[in-house]
């Protein structure tokens, strides 16, 4: 067996979306001659028993755990003092469209390379150890944050040892990206990206519209470099689930709306529909789950869709694939940018559930429309998000909802298997240790 290095700031019983590559990696890379030995932060009290993830993770070979200074908790505590010193002489704001701007947000227009930069030092000393105990051969760091990848490229620049880079979601290119407070930042990001990039073996991304973007911002990048590994679904995690029997049509989104990923087009689609057929009321429901934050919520009451949307706190892995192959339709909403593809479209085709996805030109529409397994509108058209409920709606009453969408071919699908997607993470790295030789 090889052993690699996995540096992931985030893995279970974390359960962000991030979390997901990393567990699936975990756990089917030895099957393909690999094993993992992972880098990743401690694990903070109270997660212990909140996802359903930790078994993919305990097939690491070893789990290295670096503290660091959770500096968006401090910011919560200093807010917290001033707000209760500022108590009594400040009117109390009964509004919750107020300013919302969080520690995560201030940290993504201050902090360089993100709010994880104090991890560095300590998982770099947790990666040295390994480094020198387990016989690595290959170094992969993870994004999103781009902390990971600093990690490293210094165990790289150390060691020797080929590094690759795994971009799950883009850096300097996101078109999600939260914008820089002054531009200066945005030039060292850039810079450092380039830097980190060029010297990689390899950079792996999800789908190949990361790849354009990329090389406009850094021309002397190698093309070669690229190597498109999407991501998928677990076959395994549909095993053993009982479903849920609705009374009415229900629409589930499962998944964060943050910064410019809102479900505001569609709230307001639902609004429309609700008051040109007010009889639907009584038919259909809607599910958000992960999406009790109070944009969302404040939205839904001031559209009066209450009776319609409930919004449900985070529920484990398995509550999520229930809730989804549960459901009579599906609500994506990938958020901006043709490279933009949430992780949750691969169990949505997996599920064989019909798909409203709120998307412009780009992966995730191009994705639904091949696979032909649901209907595309854009996120300003709300009349259009209006009509496509409605359609969904009046087709599932007839019947005939998943023949119309869920026409996904097998094969097509076993390509988002996390088993395949393993595989061809090994053919890489089975490449790289056969260059060195």
């Amino acid at each position: 067996m090889h052993n690699v290095l996995i540096v992931a700031s985030h893995i279970p019983p974390y359960h962000q979306g991030q979390v997901m590559r990393v567990a699936k990696l975990t756990k089917y890379l030895p099957d393909y001659n690999w094993d993992s030995i992972i880098v990743s932060s401690v694990t903070e009290p109270g997660l212990e028993n909140i996802t359903d993830l930790t078994a993919d993770i305990a097939k690491a070979k070893k789990i290295y755990r670096a503290s660091y200074i959770n500096l968006v908790k401090c910011y919560h505590v200093v807010k917290s003092i001033f707000s209760i010193n500022s108590y009594k002489s400040s009117p109390i704001k009964n509004n919750s469209t107020a300013d919302s701007t969080t520690g995560s947000s201030l940290a993504a227009q201050y902090l360089l390379p993100d709010y994880y930069f104090t991890w560095i030092p300590f998982a770099v000393v947790s990666g040295i150890k390994a480094l020198f105990t387990d016989d690595i051969e290959v170094i992969y760091s993870l994004s999103p944050l781009p902390s990971n990848l600093v990690v490293g490229y210094i165990l790289h620049k150390l060691s020797g040892i080929p590094w690759v880079v795994d971009l799950r979601d883009p850096w300097t290119t996101n078109p999600i990206a939260t914008k820089r407070a002054y531009g200066f930042l945005d030039k060292i990001d850039i810079w450092l990206e380039r830097i980190l990039l060029q010297t990689c073996s390899n950079i792996v991304v999800i789908n190949k519209q990361f790849i354009l973007p990329l090389l406009l911002q850094h021309p002397a990048l190698d093309p070669d470099k690229f190597f498109v590994v999407p991501n998928g679904y677990d076959p395994e995690d549909f095993q053993h689930i009982e479903t849920i029997t609705f009374e009415k049509f229900t629409i589930i989104h499962s998944g964060k709306f943050y910064e410019n990923r809102s479900p505001e087009p569609f709230l307001n689609a639902l609004h429309l529909l609700m008051m040109n057929n007010p009889d639907l009321a009584t038919g259909i429901q809607v599910k958000l789950l992960g999406a009790s934050d109070a944009r969302t919520a404040h939205i839904v009451n001031q559209l009066g869709l209450d009776t319609v949307v409930e919004l449900i706190d985070f529920v484990p892995h398995k509550t999520s694939l229930q809730y989804i192959l549960s459901t009579d339709c599906l609500l994506l909403i990938p958020g901006p940018g043709e490279s933009t593809m949430t992780g949750k479209i691969f169990e949505y085709l997996a599920a064989g559930k019909p798909i409203i996805a709120l998307a412009g030109k780009g992966a995730a529409s191009d994705l639904i429309s091949s696979t032909h397994t649901g209907v595309v509108v854009s996120p300003d058209d709300v009349p259009g998000i209006a009509n496509a409920i409605l359609s969904m709606f009046n087709l599932k009453s007839t019947g005939d909802s998943n023949a119309a969408y869920c026409n996904v071919d097998n094969e097509v699908l076993k390509q988002f298997d996390r088993r395949e997607i393993a595989r061809k993470v090994a053919s890489l790295l089975d490449k790289i240790i056969e260059g060195k030789r």
